[in-house]
């Protein structure tokens, strides 16, 4: 009935009652994290299954709680299956929704240094210095 796990959750998602929908996202992160075996409970990461398991984030992006972090770890699960360009894409479409946050910033760093970007790698280190409390 439905060619990808993607579009199975989005259809599940979207048959939630309205006062369940809270209860989407972390499942969702959860299955993102099993996916990607990036929880303690694994000794090593499955990065192969990464852009899967940012495909499932993407399906919470509209759910209530999602943050800039959601972002944040789909853009890592992105980097991890080598889809550089979408991952410094995500972080920046994050960046753009909740403004400048740590987590954001640095996951766009980490994505223009993987690409070899080193001019917008600056820019996003300096981002992130301007966010870094004084000390």
């Amino acid at each position: 009935a439905y060619p990808s796990l993607p579009e199975r959750l989005s259809a599940l998602v979207a048959g939630l009652a309205p006062d369940e929908r809270r209860s989407a996202l972390p499942l969702l992160v959860m299955l993102s994290q099993t996916l990607t075996r990036d929880t303690p409970a694994f000794d090593r990461r499955h990065r192969r299954a990464g852009e899967l398991a940012a495909q499932v984030l993407r399906v919470g992006f509209d759910q209530p709680g999602c943050r800039g972090a959601t972002f944040a770890r789909a853009s890592r699960y992105l980097r991890w299956a080598r889809r550089l360009k979408e991952a410094r894409a995500l972080a920046e479409e994050g960046l753009f929704r909740y403004g400048e946050r740590r987590s954001l910033v640095r996951a766009a760093l980490k994505a223009a240094r993987a690409m070899g970007d080193e001019k917008a790698a600056r820019k996003y280190e300096a981002r992130l210095t301007a966010l870094t409390p004084a000390s």
